[in-house]
């Protein structure tokens, strides 16, 4: 079985299956969800799979789509890993798959160099889904990381949230990474960190974008285009689309658990820093004053609208001034002005111009510029601070992480 294209450099919608193990589609059910796992050189993911066949299952069929993937000219190492893989896999899902859960795996080769990654292995299974739903409109879409565990409530609270939120175009799904290392804690305290200091400065899309946690609507990935195919990464650009539909939510009845272990297989995320991690240093991150530069920016949007986008009457720090100048802001700013007709109209345009990425560009020119970065732990001791909950000076990372946790989870 494999996965092949006329000619290696087309795009994904002119590829097409060779020999598939999935059913034809004119006698196929379709399922009310489908799970995108996407896997390469990957040696835990039964460990995945096993934790979504204990789950309590909700009426309708679910399927399970792994998409076990690799570039052209792949050395023969991971090759043999992936053929391993893919091998064991479909024993273990034939095995496994029930008329309600329904294991699928295939071995995509080949993929061209310039696309091949985790990006286009999303897309190729969320594009897959799309094909088998059928009626779209009530498809959920749901990704997991091959080296990802989940609860045994994961689906039946997945499919809960999407019928008691009906209008939501997707969720976030509460995640708690194994704390085997002060590497992992401190990561994951600062992902927690980050989300907090948007939320304080009043950045409507302050949810967590982790490939492994998510789940939308169908009917929202066609609305918005699908999965890009990015090598790392794909999931903050995918989901900031999402975002900007209204509605988004974060599901917290239930818990992934994502591997917590080092990996070269993309330039960022979890496993990058991990296999970066100073010990010495330990993670470091924005300093708090970041965020407090934002929230002057936003909380001042009215005034900025109705001012018709002149900046001149706004009260803003130093750095966010100076940086505001360098993107040529009042001159965007009055082009969004002049297009909305209503304040909520010209927050929306605003937030879309003024998005994810673009918070992110100012951060990381903050702290290359002005901001001396921080360990992760002064970092949040500041933020506890600002918001009047103040810690003892001591409190480890684990302490902070607890904290936060429980605030995000509902628990706090």
């Amino acid at each position: 079985m494999s996965f092949y294209s006329e000619k290696k450099n087309l795009y994904l919608s002119r590829y097409a299956w060779q020999g598939s193990c999935f059913e034809d589609y004119s006698t196929h059910v379709p399922p009310e969800m489908i799970i995108v796992i996407p896997s390469y050189k990957e040696t835990t993911l039964l460990s995945t799979l096993q934790s979504i066949y204990a789950c309590d299952l909700p009426d309708s069929t679910t399927e399970v789509l792994i998409i076990i993937n690799q570039p052209e000219d792949e050395s023969e190492e991971n090759e043999a890993i992936n053929l391993c893989s893919y091998r064991e896999t479909l024993k273990w899902s034939e095995a496994h798959s029930t008329e309600r859960l329904k294991f699928l795996p295939v071995y995509v080769r080949d993929l061209p160099k310039k696309y091949a990654g985790v990006g286009l292995a999303r897309k190729i299974g969320m594009d897959e889904a799309i094909k088998r739903f059928g009626n779209y409109e009530n498809g959920i879409i749901i990704n997991i990381d091959a080296d990802t565990t989940c609860e045994p409530d994961y689906l039946l609270e997945i499919a809960t949230y999407f019928k008691t939120n009906p209008k939501s175009p997707g969720c976030s799904i509460y995640f708690e990474h194994p704390l085997d290392s002060m590497a992992i804690t401190e990561y994951e305290l600062f992902l927690r960190y980050y989300s907090h200091g948007l939320k304080y400065a009043g950045f409507p899309f302050y949810f967590q974008t982790v490939g492994s946690a998510f789940a939308v609507r169908a009917s929202s990935y066609l609305i918005q285009g699908g999965m890009n195919k990015r090598k790392a990464g794909e999931d903050f650009y995918f989901l900031h689309k999402i975002f900007s539909l209204g509605n988004f939510g974060t599901l917290t009845k239930t818990t992934l658990h994502p591997s917590s272990r080092m990996s070269d297989r993309v330039p960022f995320g979890t496993g990058r820093a991990m296999l970066e991690y100073d010990e010495i240093t330990g993670f470091m991150t924005y300093d708090f004053s970041t965020f407090m530069d934002l929230k002057q920016l936003f909380d001042a949007l009215p005034t900025l609208f109705s001012n018709q986008g002149n900046v001149d009457s706004l009260l803003l720090s130093p750095v966010l001034q100076e940086y505001l100048l360098l993107i040529n802001f009042e001159n965007e700013v009055k082009k969004i002005t002049m297009r909305s007709s209503s304040y909520p109209i010209f927050s929306k345009h605003f937030f879309n111009w003024f998005n994810g990425f673009a918070i992110m560009k100012y951060c990381n020119w903050s702290r290359e510029h002005h901001y001396t970065p921080l360990p992760v732990q002064q970092a949040v001791m500041q933020y506890r601070k600002q918001i009047n909950a103040p810690l003892e000076s001591g409190s480890s990372p684990g302490e902070l992480l607890k904290i936060l946790r429980d605030e995000d989870n509902g628990r706090g």
